[in-house]
């Protein structure tokens, strides 16, 4: 270790410098253990980037149950504690599917899914982010 500082000292000219002027050096000085910290976060960013989380399967499972003229007003925001969050385009929409979720979306999502994730469904309105899968979606045209 002392010589790799050393080498590190004589590399940026400080082997002659006084502690105090060292000190504030290695202060400044990029620890390679933070670069390396840096590329295994971004690594790790790609990988969970790459693979499908449990949101992207509740929303491919969102659009096979939610009837076709609905399907494109509405999309899947978040699920925290089985309580499922939609957000939806306007209140006609909530209303629609509020009468929906309790006779049918809600166990057509249970049966999707295969689990007892989703025990709750809650409607938000408000603007709705398109994604890749949403924008490759058709769109109703409303009359």
């Amino acid at each position: 270790m002392a010589s790799r500082r050393s080498a590190i000292l004589a590399a940026a000219g400080m082997t002659g410098a006084t502690r105090a002027a060292q000190r504030l050096f290695w202060q400044r000085h990029p620890i390679q253990r933070r670069v390396s910290a840096k590329r295994l976060d971004a690594l790790a960013g790609e990988i969970l980037a790459a693979a499908p989380t449990d949101l992207d399967q509740l929303a491919d499972a969102w659009r096979r149950v939610v009837p076709l003229a609905h399907r494109s007003h509405s999309a899947v925001e978040k699920l925290h504690r089985g309580t499922l969050t939609i957000v939806v385009d306007s209140a006609a929409t909530r209303y629609v599917l509020n009468g929906l979720c309790g006779a049918t979306i809600l166990p057509a999502l249970a049966k999707e899914l295969g689990d007892c994730r989703v025990r709750r469904i809650v409607f938000r309105v408000g603007p709705i982010q398109r994604g890749k899968r949403a924008a490759s979606e058709p769109r109703s045209r409303s009359k």
